[in-house]
């Protein structure tokens, strides 16, 4: 199947301009803000979504500086996974449990005090980019 074929069946466009993309985000919030009755719930997910969206994209750049050539795609891999698995097996759990025995104000103080934490790692961290790829630690 040649590329315009898949182009014509998937119907996408076959460049991307950033004004263009932006804009149609933006119209598309500003429909469902107006025709539907939930506008908080449509503010908070786009907001939220659009966070989300600034966190990941130099996520996985910034994985792969903490290691050295030779496993820097398994070390950033399994870093990631293993991240996911505990950070999203417990933080359910832990929520839910200080909803329900305390209030959900401490669901707000446990996230808070995550992103802390994940902020305080951050900046631990050493900066690489005059580092030789080459070198192990």
């Amino acid at each position: 199947m040649s590329k315009q074929a898949i182009i014509k069946e998937m119907r996408v466009l076959p460049t991307i301009d950033a004004n263009t993309e932006i804009n149609r985000r933006v119209n598309f919030i500003k429909q469902q803000l107006e025709t539907s009755g939930c506008k908080s719930l449509v503010l908070g997910i786009s907001g939220g979504l659009a966070f989300l969206g600034l966190m990941y994209g130099p996520q996985a750049a910034f994985f792969t500086e903490l290691f050295s050539t030779e496993v820097r795609y398994s070390g950033a891999s399994l870093g990631y996974q293993i991240g996911a698995i505990v950070g999203g097996a417990f933080a359910p759990t832990i929520a839910t449990i200080l909803w329900i025995e305390y209030d959900i104000v401490w669901v707000s103080v446990y996230i808070a005090g995550a992103s802390l934490l994940s902020l305080i790692a951050v900046k631990m961290l050493t900066e690489t980019y005059q580092s030789s790829l080459s070198d192990v630690d």
